[in-house]
């Protein structure tokens, strides 16, 4: 795999895609290593989940990189969308999607984003997916409306979580049986386990502090083609998408996620929010 690189030169806007062959477009993902006899982790899709209404979560962005692997994204602000530091890392360009529910669709409520301002956290290892977070800056600012718009961040002082209800959502493979990335938005609520439970299934290289982890009981969770997408507790983000079990995705075993609370510093110091 390529090392971690910031790209700064940054490509113009459009408002569709040119003609993709889906079929082509390939869930990005991941691996790191095994913990004894356990699960190799690899990066996530929606499983045990559900359509969304339309547009009802206008903070989701699709991502289609070097014109073909898919991720999600989370938009944070006019400028700004958050992503996993896996799906960019040494990429070359990034066609952002806001406002899409079938991304296979040219939808009206759609807008097009070409990119090549990329910044992977220097701290990404790509051998047990610490630290898996990037921002991607858009060329000009956009104009938010119903179907655009970004979520808040969770605060310094939120907590760990742990027990709490939150939901993931994106485009990622809705079975282990299916080959590829779904066509409409998916979500899966799910319940936010300690650290300490979620380390017994990929170890302490794995689960560190900087990592959240929801629980996969009853075969839910992320999958290929999450990758990136956001887990969001009531209207915060709490986690970016990161990896799940290479044994399927069906299995039970725990989703992990970059703690957004982690890198709250590095997102204001590399981004236009404000502390």
């Amino acid at each position: 795999m390529k090392v971690a690189v910031v790209l700064v030169a940054i490509l113009g806007c459009s408002n569709a895609l040119p003609s993709l062959d889906w079929s082509k477009i390939e869930p990005n993902y991941a691996y790191v290593n095994p913990v004894s006899n356990l699960s190799v982790p690899v990066l996530p899709r929606i499983v045990g989940g559900r359509e969304v209404v339309p547009n009802s979560k206008p903070y989701q962005v699709a991502l289609i990189i070097d014109g073909a692997h898919f991720c999600g994204g989370v938009l944070i602000s006019s400028t700004f969308v958050l992503t996993a530091g896996h799906c960019v890392e040494g990429r070359a360009y990034i066609q952002i999607i806001l406002g899409a529910h079938n991304i296979r669709e040219i939808e009206s409520t759609q807008i097009v984003i070409t990119s090549t301002n990329i910044n992977v956290h220097p701290d990404y290892n790509r051998l047990n997916l610490n630290n898996d977070i990037a921002l991607i800056r858009f060329p000009n600012a956009i104009t938010f409306n119903n179907n655009i718009r970004p979520v808040a961040l969770a605060s310094a002082s939120a907590g760990s979580f742990v027990d709490y209800e939150g939901t993931l959502t994106g485009w990622g493979r809705l079975s282990d049986a299916q080959t590829s990335i779904a066509s409409t938005l998916h979500a899966v609520d799910v319940t936010i386990m300690a650290n300490f439970w979620c380390s017994r299934t990929y170890g302490t290289s794995v689960i560190i502090d900087s990592t959240i982890c929801t629980s996969g009981v009853g075969a839910v969770g992320g999958c290929d083609g999450d990758s990136g997408s956001p887990l969001v507790v009531e209207t915060a983000l709490v986690g970016v998408a990161s990896f799940v079990a290479q044994t399927g995705c069906q299995q039970g075993l725990p989703t992990g996620y970059a703690r957004i609370t982690s890198f709250l510093s590095w997102i204001i110091q590399n981004s236009d929010l404000e502390a």
